[in-house]
This record gives C-alpha cells, sequence and structure tokens, in this order.
C-alpha cells in the first residue's frame, strides 16, 4: 500500500457541525484512538498533530495513511455503519482532536440532515482511495494468466466485447 493517499477532510460547514456536539482531546503520549475490529464509539477530527493508519492484512500490519492535515476525519465509516473500524488509527504525543462520540454524531446528521451529503463525499473518496490502493496492489503481484469460465467464452465475440471489459 502506498502512504499518504489522500487525505479525507471535512470541509468547513461538517467541521464547524462537528465541533458543536464533539469535546476536545489532547494526546499526552502516543495514543491509539481504536483498533481495527472494535466497535466505533466515535470519530476524531484532527485539529493538530498526526494519526497514522495502519491495516491488518495478510498477517503483517500495512500502512495506509499518514494523515496531518487539519479537519482529517477519523472513523467515519465505522460510526456511519455501527460495524467494526476497517483500521486502527494511532496520534502521535501533542496531537488535538475534536472527539464526538457516536450518539453525538447521529444527533449532529439528525438536526443538520444537510451534513449527511458532506459525509457522503467523504466516504465516497475513502471508497475511491481503497480501490485505488487495490489496483496498487494487484499491479504489485506477478501476473498471472487469467481463464475464462466456460459459460463467459464465445468464439464469436472478443474479451472487449462483454459487458465490464
Amino acid at each position: 500500500m502506498k502512504e499518504n493517499t489522500p487525505t479525507f477532510v471535512a470541509d468547513a460547514d461538517l467541521a464547524a457541525a462537528l465541533q458543536r456536539y464533539g469535546h476536545p482531546h489532547r494526546c499526552s503520549a502516543d495514543e491509539t484512538l481504536f483498533f481495527q475490529g472494535q466497535m466505533p464509539e466515535a470519530l476524531y477530527l484532527l485539529k493538530e498533530g498526526q494519526v497514522t493508519l495502519t491495516a491488518q492484512a495478510a498477517g503483517r500490519e500495512r500502512v495506509f495513511a499518514r494523515e496531518n492535515q487539519r479537519d482529517s476525519i477519523f472513523g467515519l465509516p465505522g460510526v456511519i455503519s455501527n460495524t467494526p473500524y476497517s483500521l486502527t488509527a494511532r496520534a502521535v504525543a501533542g496531537s488535538q482532536f475534536q472527539v464526538i462520540p457516536r450518539e453525538a454524531f447521529q444527533a449532529m446528521l439528525s438536526a443538520n440532515p444537510e451534513m449527511s451529503f458532506h459525509a457522503l463525499r467523504i466516504l465516497a473518496s475513502e471508497v475511491q482511495a481503497a480501490r485505488r490502493i487495490l489496483h496498487d496492489v494487484e499491479d504489485e503481484k506477478p501476473l498471472k494468466k487469467k481463464s475464462t469460465p466456460k459459460n463467459m467464452r464465445s468464439s464469436k465475440s472478443s474479451n472487449s466485447d462483454r459487458i465490464g471489459a
């Protein structure tokens, strides 16, 4: 995986709304904000500092990104879907956040439904970044001859004639 993938930054409107629903937190030492596989409790809006996002894959930890841009959001997919965090987030000492508990985030969306679109843009960016990473990982693998399933073979059409090719 390549480091420094695009950041997932809240625009000014979303950052202001999250600021009102959260509470400040300063890391006095290096700190794990959340672990991959942990059920979501909050999302984190970076105000200052640096966060490293990692994922356990194929039996080893891989760096997904190092973020230091103000108003980067961490934990959004898990908080919205109420499914375990898909990454681990570690902050360096001195980092400052606005911590928005899951219930407070839901209350913010209920009170400000237009903020759903702002959050959706960030989620779409995350999906696109994940797809780019998957393509990068695929490009790193040695090429293997792909076989075409029998039900997809046709003597009259080429591979490029099929939908999705």
